[in-house]
């Protein structure tokens, strides 16, 4: 046999194996649904003239997006303007929408009644400008991700959403995306483009890190890649850093699929386990006894230590 000849069998060989394994269920694509809360939440708009700059992103990266609108904050200033950009958002074809209660209501804080009467006063803003644009809400997603206080008021509103036909929304990455935010607007705030800019690559590092440690987690207990959930805000650092972290992650391997379409991954069928109130990713909520060590082992960059140092010297002025 020449030379070339056995070349040619160890190319055929090896494309024949990462065929197998490209199908094997542990070496499945790797697929990440982009969703964001607090549409319009943030101040920044203001001096922006309400224009959605990070929305121009994401339709230049062509990325599907869930967004989750508190409602209330529609009122806050300008509601002309504020109106006039989330009709931008709804009507674009790559955005999806949800709610996310009008008050941003923390919701162990108050009781079930309360509280569902909160979502009702948000759905009946949010509702009729999605159908304007043959859209509708389905799903919700609770301000920090809090389902209630005890197993009480997470079936109470368990069964709510039911009744409603409305998904309460899961995620499996997150990277406390807020925290950095607060950091990297104190520092531009200062004029401190350097450390604003060391903040930003943190941000965009550690988020790629809780990516790396669930797909470990995930290989770990279903021997696959799951089709994961990103959960990021409305917030100043992601208009700036959300468009290399989708890069990266497609660089990575990673498709942008849509909400919808990673609802259908079977994990997110599962039965929730975890009746804390604290807002944990749902890989760890469906398996919570056999994964809660895992859980405490996830990366930590430390950046709400400095979070917390700046809300203290804030509050001292």
């Amino acid at each position: 046999m020449t030379f070339a000849s056995i070349r040619f069998l160890r190319a055929v060989v090896l494309s024949i194996l990462l065929f197998f394994i490209w199908i094997l269920p542990g070496f499945s694509q790797k697929q990440v649904a982009i969703t964001m809360d607090d549409i319009e939440q943030r101040n920044a708009y203001l001096p922006e003239d309400f224009k959605a700059t990070m929305l121009d992103s994401i339709v230049v990266l062509n990325t599907p997006v869930m967004i989750f609108i508190s409602e209330g904050r529609l009122f806050a200033d300008d509601s002309i303007k504020r109106f006039r950009n989330i009709e931008r958002w709804i009507s674009n074809p790559l955005v999806s929408v949800g709610s996310h209660t009008y008050s941003h209501l923390y919701y162990s804080d108050t009781t079930f009644s309360f509280y569902a009467q909160d979502i009702e006063r948000g759905l009946a803003v949010s509702m009729p400008i999605a159908q304007k644009y043959n859209k509708t809400i389905r799903s919700f997603r609770f301000p920090f991700n809090c389902l209630g206080k005890d197993s009480l008021q997470h079936h109470q509103m368990r069964n709510y959403f039911e009744a409603k036909g409305i998904t309460i929304a899961p995620f499996s990455v997150e990277s406390e995306d807020w925290a950095y935010s607060a950091v990297y607007e104190y520092y531009l705030s200062k004029g401190d483009t350097v450390n604003a800019s060391v903040t930003g690559r943190r941000y965009v590092n550690q988020t790629l890190a809780m990516f790396h440690y669930l797909e470990k987690v995930c290989q770990l207990f279903y021997n696959r890649n799951v089709k994961q959930i990103y959960l990021c805000h409305d917030n100043l650092i992601n208009e700036h850093y959300l468009p290399q972290i989708i890069r990266e992650l497609r660089n990575e391997g990673y498709e942008t699929i849509s909400f919808d379409e990673a609802l259908k991954d079977p994990v997110y069928q599962s039965s929730d386990q975890y009746y804390k109130k604290w807002g944990i990713s749902w890989i760890y909520r469906y398996n919570y006894q056999q994964l809660k060590e895992l859980f405490k082992e996830e990366p930590n960059d430390l950046i709400y230590t400095e979070y917390e140092a700046l809300m203290n010297e804030k509050n001292k002025q």
